[in-house]
């Protein structure tokens, strides 16, 4: 049996994927957008309204949080900072008012709020009628997607 020496064999280099940035942690949520009417209620959302757009969604509305949104039904509310459960009370009682049923959520919680903050909004949601809520946790934020059912007849 010939002993032949192995060839010099590195380990394959490995290709780091970046994390996410906000907004596509955001938008892996949203669902389909091809027909969604969208709400973001946040301050500096024009990237995100500008994802949204490239994406295929016909139509978007930016909202600060102090405003009180309009009459209009929307498909899916993105809500892209909350950084402590006032804010996202707020941002909830705004969600609701306008979200039609069935309807979609989504909530960006930066890594720097409090560690808290997901489970206690995870429970608002759900005291709000929302369902199938997920937590997912991206590079330097977390996201909660809920959905809204339909109303029974």
């Amino acid at each position: 049996m010939s002993s032949k020496p192995l060839p010099n064999i590195r380990p394959r280099e490995r290709h780091a994927h970046p994390p996410p940035t906000r907004d596509e942690a955001l938008l892996s949520q949203a669902g389909p957008l091809v027909a969604a009417n969208v709400l973001i209620i946040g301050q500096s959302a024009v990237d995100l309204l500008c994802a949204l757009l490239r994406r295929g969604c016909p139509a978007a509305t930016c909202l600060k949080p102090e405003a009180r949104p309009d009459a209009q039904a929307y498909s899916l509310t993105i809500v892209p900072d909350v950084t402590n459960l006032p804010a996202a009370e707020d941002a909830l009682r705004s969600a609701s008012r306008v979200l039609a049923a069935p309807g979609r959520i989504v909530i960006g919680i930066p890594t720097t709020a409090p560690k808290s903050l997901p489970l206690a909004l995870s429970r608002r949601l759900r005291l709000n009628g929302f369902r199938t809520v997920a937590t997912i946790a991206y590079g330097d934020r977390t996201v909660l997607s809920a959905q809204r059912p339909r109303r029974q007849q």
